[in-house]
């Protein structure tokens, strides 16, 4: 949002702010200092366009997994334990996902990091077809 033009704010003059909505996001394969790929997350926001988001990534030698949006189904297709929480393989709708490396599904409890999931390539990955 242009908050020049909108006139709402004062001291923000020709300024985009951040809004608080957003299309979703990609998750990625960052590699850290020792050269070992983790799981990052890119957020997209309401006026950036997916395709030139996704050129970034891209252009930053990052692989990208996957797009995902709050209340997408995702499959998870391994084992994954984290502190007491066992989630067992099979459909979920994915709540929420953090810039932070974290995500959120529904009907099981507790903040889960993407970066406890094993070979994350094949084992996490969005339904783009709902079963019918």
């Amino acid at each position: 949002m242009n908050v020049s033009k909108e006139k709402r704010i004062k001291g923000f003059r020709g300024q985009y702010k951040t809004a608080k909505y957003h299309q979703g996001y990609y998750v990625y394969l960052e590699k850290d200092k020792k050269g070992i790929e983790k799981p990052a997350v890119w957020p997209i926001y309401a006026w950036q366009s997916r395709k030139v988001e996704e050129e970034k990534l891209k252009a930053k030698n990052c692989p990208v997994i996957d797009f995902f949006q709050a209340g997408c189904l995702i499959e998870l297709l391994c084992d994954y334990e984290h502190g007491d929480i066992v989630v067992q393989p099979g459909k979920y709708i994915l709540k929420s996902v953090w810039s932070s490396g974290y995500f959120v599904l529904d009907r099981v409890p507790g903040v889960l990091p993407l970066a406890k999931i094993e070979n994350i390539r094949e084992n996490f990955r969005r339904v783009w077809k709902y079963p019918e």
